[in-house]
């Protein structure tokens, strides 16, 4: 499993963004925050590719096994689920939304998806990483 910040990549001429340099994603589950990060200057270009679905479908086009989604405080201070429409077409890859204590058991110790969210703010810069002892398996119950 990785962290790869927003899950966003954006490149214009006056502003740059991307979640997933640097990263090995292929074959691998990825957890991205919710939203859009807090940065003013780059409002305009990061909506580009805030979607859930936009995530899921850059986190395929990188190679990732998988996509977790978890909401960070900021974007939805009540940590409520996402009902996924089946009216949507797939993406290709598994998708799948936890909560933010689901997924700060899935991180370090050291680390939790609040640090991570006021990490990104504070710094005004992705943040993604490997985090290479937590292995996945997800079996899905039905098909949409």
């Amino acid at each position: 499993m990785l962290f790869a910040g927003y899950g966003i990549t954006v490149e214009t001429d006056s502003f740059k963004w991307n979640d997933y340099a640097g990263l090995e994603v292929k074959d691998k589950w990825v957890l991205v925050l919710r939203g859009t990060p807090d940065i003013p200057e780059g409002q305009e270009y990061l909506g580009m590719g805030s979607d859930d679905r936009d995530k899921a479908m850059l986190a395929r086009d990188n190679g990732a096994a998988g996509l977790i989604l978890v909401s960070g405080n900021r974007f939805d201070p009540e940590d409520k689920l996402v009902n996924v429409s089946a009216r949507q077409a797939s993406v290709g890859i598994p998708a799948v939304h936890l909560t933010r204590g689901a997924a700060d058991m899935l991180l370090s110790e050291n680390t939790s998806v609040r640090d991570l969210e006021s990490g990104i703010a504070e710094k005004k810069q992705s943040m993604s990483f490997c985090h290479s002892g937590i292995k996945l398996k997800f079996r899905p119950i039905w098909r949409v």
